[in-house]
């Protein structure tokens, strides 16, 4: 099957197979975050159009995943997975509401998943290097590159050592630089913890608003005592595989 992803990267997918499921089901790969590459490594049979990754290409057409953004690698997986199972996708996760903790069952389309192509100057910081610009409410310039392949290894030892700094610290990832802090990550880290909660959401819709993608996040209802929320879709063994049913843990999605 032909994938077109959000950045304009365009190839050829396959199916899984049962052969896919000693990656999928391997928890060492799952816990540092190489499972996604390894996956895309395996079902991604063809590059024809490489996108803003032309440097990212080797002999032979081999796409190097670690270097292709998050929301062109969900992208591919997501569509591989409508191609072997459909749309249809049945996850639960558990209500949050600390009196309840019922597990909520829930039926998504990914096929009905909102998907933005990515803007063209994302695509001309990833082709170039010279990543993309904006301005503070208080006039200092930021540059800001988007979440790549490479950054979920790095994400993953968060989400096992601090899972409740996750969404924060993907978002300061992809912060390269902000006018006056110093150039070290320690810095950047605690100049973005000092921004203001507004202005920080209206910074992190941006930034992912030029990624483009699909919108992950879905609203769920407890049927036992109302609660509604928005969850962050989970990839779990049931994404894969039609024999399991993904069980998600109850992440937030962010803004």
């Amino acid at each position: 099957m032909e994938v077109i992803c959000p950045s304009g990267l365009r190839g050829e997918v396959r199916r899984f197979k049962v052969r896919d499921e000693r990656i999928i089901t391997d928890a060492r790969l799952g816990r540092s975050g190489r499972l996604i590459t390894e996956l895309l490594n395996a079902v991604w049979e063809r590059t024809d159009d490489p996108g803003p990754y032309g440097g990212h290409v080797a002999a032979g057409g081999k796409l190097n995943w670690a270097k292709v953004s998050c929301a062109d690698r969900y992208h591919a997986l997501i569509q591989t997975r409508i191609t072997t199972h459909g749309p249809e996708y049945e996850f639960q996760v558990p209500c949050r509401e600390s009196g309840c903790q019922t597990p909520i069952l829930h039926t998504v389309d990914l096929g009905a998943l909102p998907c933005r192509a990515m803007a063209e100057e994302m695509r001309a910081g990833i082709s170039s290097g010279e990543w993309c610009t904006t301005t503070l409410t208080d006039g200092r310039a930021i540059r800001f590159r988007p979440l790549l392949g490479e950054d979920e290894q790095w994400l993953a030892a968060i989400e096992r050592d601090r899972p409740h700094e996750t969404t924060t610290m993907a978002f300061v990832r992809r912060i390269v630089a902000i006018e006056s802090v110093p150039d070290h990550p320690g810095k950047i880290l605690e100049a973005v913890q000092d921004l203001d909660e507004s202005e920080a959401g209206r910074l992190r819709d941006y930034i992912e608003g030029l990624e483009g993608g699909y919108d992950t996040g879905v609203m769920v209802t407890c049927e036992r005592c109302g609660d509604t929320r928005q969850v962050l879709l989970p990839f779990g063994l049931g994404f894969f595989s039609r024999r399991k049913r993904s069980l998600g843990h109850a992440t937030e999605a962010s803004g």
